[in-house]
Parts: C-alpha cells; structure tokens; sequence
C-alpha cells in the first residue's frame, strides 16, 4: 500500500497535480473533480497550500511548510463550503505503478510512500 505525502513549502501553484488527479477520476482534464486542490489564502500569513482529500481526513500542507491533518467529521465551519468535500478521497491511483499527480509535479510537493 502507498500513501502522497504532502510538502507544501515545494509546491508553486502550478496546478499539475490537479490535472493528472482529474485525468485518472474520469479520463478528462478537469481539477474540479480532483481529490486535491491547490489553495491560496492569505499569502502573507502563509495560508497557501496543497490540501488532499483521503478517506476520512483532509491533509493541509502549507507553504511554510507545516502539515495539518484534520478529520472529516471535525472541519471547521469555514471548510463547509469547500467543493472538496463532495470530491473523491484520493485513492494514491492504486491501479497505477505511480501516483499521476507524484509523476506530474516537477517540485516534488507530493511524493509517494509505501506504508
């Protein structure tokens, strides 16, 4: 089994990541349907990131490198509205040898791990 551990201080937005995870949910290019979303809040507080929808948590890796895990039953209010929520939990495309969005991200802010 293999897990995508995130690292967000690498990530630059690119986006990659979005587009390959779309592309093994239903063969097209779209990153609404994602089980991952590149987020950009307050830049200044270091509130940018990767977050990653995995069965029953999501992961928030910051641009100040910081990891958060929060469980689904516990996010905050303020992630209620956050289209992830009726995403995908991301699967670490299992059917695959690699993780297409480890494969298309050039920084290395996702990699996978055998667990």
């Amino acid at each position: 089994m293999r897990d995508i551990v995130t690292r967000g201080e690498r990530c630059v937005g690119c986006r990659a990541c979005e587009i390959a995870c779309s592309y093994y949910q239903q063969k097209t290019f779209n990153p609404s349907i994602s089980s991952l979303i590149i987020w950009r809040g307050n830049e200044k507080e270091g509130e940018t990131g990767i977050m990653l929808k995995k069965p029953e948590t999501f992961v928030l890796a910051y641009e100040t490198g910081g990891v958060e895990e929060i469980r689904e039953d516990e996010a905050s209010a303020e992630m209620a509205d956050k289209p992830i929520l009726s995403r995908k939990d991301c699967d670490s495309c299992i059917k695959l040898k690699n993780a297409l969005c480890t494969i298309f991200c050039l920084r290395d802010a996702l990699i996978q791990k055998e667990v």
